[in-house]
């Protein structure tokens, strides 16, 4: 059980999907990201304690992140998660922004909203880095899922939508 003096999880999310502010959300997001790390810390050491953490392993697989969103808070909040976790993240709020990045950078992962501007323009940035790098693991994230873009996903069977 986490520390009785901790907030709970749920509560905690709770408290993240409705702030407005984005430095109060990210402080409220660590807090989250402590009390789960804690929580699977507590869960997994249960479990057996051979097994050695994501952090503590030497072999690492493709870290260089592009993430990609035009929502402020979002850039705010999602990055500095995976830093801690041991990605090199690079920002970018627009397409424009997204393929300057590709051009100059090679990037392992790709993590980017489907709809940026325009409805669907996260596949630009989808083509975009698989064209400059096809073992490119590709993310498209999106609160407002559309059944005609699910279709496209079934043509590009190399994206995932989340």
């Amino acid at each position: 059980m986490v520390d009785e003096k901790s907030k709970d999880w749920r509560q905690l999310a709770q408290d993240a999907a409705t702030e407005k502010d984005p430095k109060k959300l990210l402080a409220i997001i660590h807090e989250l990201n402590d009390v789960l790390e804690k929580r699977e810390n507590q869960r997994s050491s249960k479990v057996s304690k051979s097994v050695p953490s994501a952090s503590s392993r030497t072999e690492q697989v493709g870290t260089r992140l592009l993430f990609v969103d035009d929502e402020p808070n979002i850039r705010l909040t999602l990055p500095p998660i995976l830093k801690k976790h041991g990605f090199e993240v690079r920002v970018a709020a627009s397409v424009a922004e997204a393929v300057a990045q590709i051009q100059a950078n090679k990037f392992d992962v790709l993590i980017s909203d489907l709809n940026i501007v325009e409805e669907g323009d996260g596949f630009a940035v989808a083509h975009a880095v698989r064209e400059a790098n096809p073992k490119c693991v590709t993310l498209l994230l999106t609160g407002y899922p559309i059944l005609k873009l699910r279709n496209k996903r079934f043509m590009l069977k190399w994206t995932t939508i989340l």
